[in-house]
């Protein structure tokens, strides 16, 4: 297997690792690195992207789905994707 891209990230590392063509997988330690890795997605998003979200409880995923929502233009309360 190849050695996943190591970034240095606010003191901590996060992790980018290449686990097919068509998936990825951060790891990402501070939630501000999660925005803005959602920012990014928003801004770079194919036309009618769908995002697959997968992780444990607590990995990420609602913060990483507002951030990307906020990016677009959403305003107002946004509920977790876990439970809607």
């Amino acid at each position: 297997a190849q050695r996943p891209d190591r970034l240095s990230a606010h003191g901590g590392e996060s992790i980018i690792d290449r686990v097919s063509d068509s998936a990825i997988r951060f790891y990402l330690p501070y939630s501000r690195d999660t925005e803005r890795l959602g920012a990014a997605l928003a801004r770079t998003r194919p036309p009618r992207a769908v995002v697959y979200l997968r992780g444990d409880l607590g990995a990420g995923k609602s913060t990483l789905a507002r951030a990307m929502l906020r990016a677009l233009g959403v305003v107002g309360a946004i509920r977790s994707p876990t439970y809607t």
